[in-house]
C-alpha cells in the first residue's frame, strides 16, 4: 500500500495566465519556513519546458500549450498529471508536510490532486488588464515582452486555460490579486492564515 502523502497537505494552485500563482507559491513557502514547516513546490509547466529544451524550440506560451495538447493527444488526457503526480510522490517521500502544485488547468489535474489523502485548491484571480501587464513585464516565456493584446486574448481562451474557471468553483480558498505588489502580499498572507486555520492544515502540519 502506497502511504506517501498521508501526512502531507497538497495544495493545487490555479490561476489564469498572469494571475499570480508563482508569487502566491513563494509567499506560502516563505510563511512555511517562518513556521518551521517543511514545504516544497512543483510546477506543471516544468514538464513542457523540458520538452521545449529537448526539441530545441523556444519556450513560448504557444509552444508550451501546443506540447501539452500533444501529450494529451498521444498519451491520454492525464499524461501531464501522471508526470506531476510522480513529482509530488517524490516530495512526499522526502517528508515535506506542505506541497504547492503550481499550474492546475485540466480536470485530470484536479482529479490527480484530489487522489492524495489531504488536498485542497487555491484560486488566484485578477483582471485581464492586470494579467496582461504582468505577462509583458515579467518575461517568463520567450516573446512575452512583445506580446500583443490580441495574442494575449487568443492564448487566454486556448483549451488549457478554459477549464480553470470551472475548477475554481470548487476551490477551498479564492483570492483576488489586483492592485500593488504590497497589497497582493497582504492578501496572500491573509489567505495563508485561512489555510493554517482550516480543518486540515493544523492537524497535518503539527504531526
Amino acid at each position: 500500500m502506497d502511504t506517501r502523502g498521508t501526512h502531507t497537505l497538497v495544495v493545487g494552485v490555479l490561476a489564469k495566465t498572469g494571475g499570480g500563482k508563482g508569487s502566491f507559491v513563494e509567499e506560502m513557502l516563505a510563511c512555511a519556513a517562518e513556521n518551521g514547516i517543511r514545504a516544497a513546490k512543483c510546477r506543471f509547466s516544468d514538464i513542457p519546458r523540458a520538452l521545449c529544451v529537448a526539441e530545441g524550440i523556444p519556450d513560448t506560451r504557444e509552444n508550451l500549450q501546443r506540447l501539452v495538447v500533444r501529450l494529451r493527444d498521444t498519451e491520454g488526457k492525464d499524461a501531464l498529471s501522471r508526470r506531476v503526480r510522480a513529482l509530488i510522490q517524490e516530495l512526499c517521500a522526502e517528508e515535506n508536510r506542505l506541497i504547492l502544485v503550481d499550474g492546475v488547468r485540466w480536470l485530470a489535474d484536479e482529479e490527480m490532486i484530489l487522489s492524495f489523502p489531504h488536498a485542497l485548491f487555491v484560486f488566484i484571480s485578477a483582471s485581464e488588464k492586470d494579467r496582461y501587464a504582468r505577462i509583458r513585464n515579467r518575461s517568463e516565456n520567450s516573446g512575452d515582452t512583445a506580446k500583443t493584446w490580441e495574442a494575449f486574448l487568443a492564448e487566454d481562451n486556448a483549451e488549457p486555460e478554459r477549464m480553470i474557471e470551472d475548477i475554481a468553483t470548487r476551490a477551498r480558498v479564492s483570492v483576488r490579486n489586483d492592485g500593488s505588489s504590497v497589497e497582493s502580499e497582504q492578501k496572500y498572507r491573509a489567505t495563508l492564515r485561512v489555510l493554517w486555520d482550516s480543518s486540515i492544515a493544523p492537524r497535518l502540519l503539527s504531526l
